[in-house]
């Protein structure tokens, strides 16, 4: 494997993106988690873990696109990091190779199946993004599932990201292999096979618009990646009392607490509310929302905030 794949990263996503995080959860929500400690709240746990303050969410300009922090919970992430430079001798030795359409997708012996898994689902689900996105996008893009955490942690091509489930830059995407469980039960399989996804909408947003605003980034990988445990606490236990101002995710989308799930939320509104032609617009201008969309800020908040009341369902 050449070090031209993994030198110099172009971001968020990553990050799922994944998707999609704080040192330690708040003091507050720890005490609220430990005396309600029933299975939505769990699977609430398990969101904002994968969210809080960004379950990932990158610059797209100079830096890898994080997603998933699945073993640690850092309170910012690290964007715009330069990766080190590789050194192929002390990599994972990539038995596996498969080529499917764009992608050649590396991967140790015993990931046979989780290599064909990824290879799988990228090539099925690369054609909806690019149609969703309006942007067909043919660069070759490698796929390197490491064996374990501590394998990517400590190979991969951005060494401050430790902890990351999978990042993605520069053509490359780098992630832990599905077949080893996460520390959430509540990620099955199909959903850590389809983090690759996730990572490959960033590529494509990286594309079209490199300058892509953080939630805006994170926000649709999220929406067109796995998703299930974003819609689940939509559906069951929507922490509207944390609901940040628009302005916060947009100037300071590193220190907003579950920035991802809002993130989520914001494009599910914009889908649902102004459709995908306008979203599709947005990614391309996000300067312009009041032009693309037709309304003031403070409308476009106030009715975010509205849509969120009536659809979803307060925990």
């Amino acid at each position: 494997m050449s070090c031209q794949f993994t030198q110099a990263v172009g971001q968020l996503s990553i990050q799922i993106r994944l998707l999609i995080v704080e040192t330690l959860i708040s003091h507050q929500l720890t005490i609220f988690l430990v005396s309600r400690p029933s299975l939505l709240m769990c699977a609430f746990a398990v969101i904002v873990t994968l969210a809080c303050a960004s379950c990932v969410t990158a610059s797209p300009r100079t830096g890898t696109t994080s997603t998933f922090a699945l073993t640690s919970i850092p309170r910012k992430l690290p964007i715009s990091k330069t990766p080190r430079t590789c050194n192929v001798s002390h990599l994972p030795i990539f038995t596996l190779v498969h080529q499917a359409d764009i992608f050649t997708i590396y991967g140790v012996e015993a990931d046979q199946q989780a290599v064909l898994d990824v290879a799988e689902v990228l090539q099925e689900q690369a054609i909806q993004v690019n149609h969703a996105l309006g942007y067909d996008y043919r660069d070759p893009i490698t796929v390197e599932i490491f064996p374990d955490q501590e394998s990517l942690d400590q190979y991969g091509m951005n060494p401050d990201m430790k902890g990351y489930y999978a990042y993605s830059g520069n053509h490359l995407i780098q992630m832990v292999s599905p077949r080893k469980p996460t520390i959430h039960q509540e990620i099955d399989y199909s959903q850590r096979v389809g983090i690759a996804v996730h990572e490959y909408v960033h590529l494509v947003n990286n594309v079209i618009n490199p300058t892509m605003p953080p939630w805006l980034n994170e926000g649709v990988a999220i929406y067109m990646g796995p998703h299930e445990l974003y819609a689940y606490v939509c559906q069951n236990i929507f922490p509207f009392e944390q609901i940040p101002p628009f302005r916060e995710l947009e100037q300071s989308y590193d220190s907003v607490p579950a920035a991802d799930l809002f993130a989520y939320a914001l494009v599910d509104f914009i889908i649902h509310e102004y459709g995908q032609e306008n979203l599709n617009l947005l990614i391309r201008n996000p300067d312009r929302l009041e032009v693309i969309l037709g309304t003031a800020r403070s409308e476009f908040e106030r009715h975010w905030r509205e849509y969120m009341k009536l659809h979803y369902i307060e925990r």
